[in-house]
């Protein structure tokens, strides 16, 4: 591990949006953390203020072969934020990144 340079990138003010392309409404970050032989990619979210989601939230992330899903159970309060994130080995070259697929099912206020 010593001499590996990791780099570490914190995207904020991101516009998410649904599947018909409007904007979803929620508070959230993107963290990417690299090292040379593997990246992670974390996205914290939660409903807008003086919001709640309804149960059985799903957030899906997917990059290249790359997928995960995350199931979130009950009621999801404006107040409580929550992570996903997508772990990804790298054993080669990854051509030029094309972009990062993030899917959010369920979600309605209630």
């Amino acid at each position: 591990e010593a001499g590996q340079i990791v780099q570490h990138y914190d995207l904020q003010g991101l516009v998410l949006r649904a599947d018909d392309r409007s904007p979803l409404r929620c508070e959230g970050k993107l963290d990417i953390v690299v090292w040379p032989n593997a990246f992670a990619i974390t996205l914290e979210l939660s409903p807008p203020d003086n919001t709640t989601w309804n149960e059985n939230t799903i957030v899906k992330m997917a990059f290249k072969n790359w997928r995960v899903q995350q199931k979130y159970a009950g009621g999801w309060v404006h107040t409580k934020k929550e992570t996903t994130t997508l772990h990804c080995g790298v054993t080669g070259h990854i051509s030029p990144i094309n972009g990062i697929g993030i899917r959010f099912e369920g979600g309605k206020p209630i």
